[in-house]
């Protein structure tokens, strides 16, 4: 099950609950062509304020048929995904953004550096094609993903 505890700014609180659909792996991953160009207070912090994420992967879901969409920050390095965080494994380790490129600090994210099978690194397009790329929540865990093309509009 997928547990949802929603809290409005005015303290108003309520809890969702919904079957967990599983995804079939790998998962198909594009990039956005334009970068994320978001608040950062947004990208800090698990939001319901999420158009600039799903309306991107739900239009690249129709002309490329991936399965989520990655995105980079003005400077052309990776950040994250519209519901996950990027690992890119390399030589038996997971890399994943710093947070200072614009991810938000997941608790899958927060827990793999802590054991220390993650380390934050720069990620590129470019490490994308050189290594093994994961994507990950603490909802799902670690799935395989598997780039569909170097880079599509949308």
């Amino acid at each position: 099950m997928r547990v949802r505890l929603l809290v409005s700014r005015f303290g108003a609180a309520s809890v969702q609950a919904r079957a967990l659909v599983p995804l079939a792996e790998p998962l198909g991953v594009v990039l956005a062509s334009a970068p994320l160009d978001v608040p950062r207070p947004w990208l800090a912090h698990k939001t319901s304020h999420r158009g600039f994420y799903d309306d991107a992967r739900m239009a690249l879901a129709r002309t490329t048929g991936c399965d989520e969409v990655l995105f980079c920050n003005r400077q052309g390095h990776l950040t994250e995904g519209s519901f996950t965080t990027l690992f890119v494994a390399r030589d038996g380790v997971l890399h994943t953004p710093p947070l200072a490129d614009g991810v938000l600090p997941g608790i899958l994210r927060a827990e793999l550096l802590a054991d220390g099978r993650a380390v934050e690194a720069r990620l590129t397009a470019a490490d994308l094609e050189a290594g093994e790329i994961w994507l990950g929540n603490s909802l799902r865990g670690l799935m395989r993903g598997r780039l569909l093309k170097p880079a599509v509009s949308g």
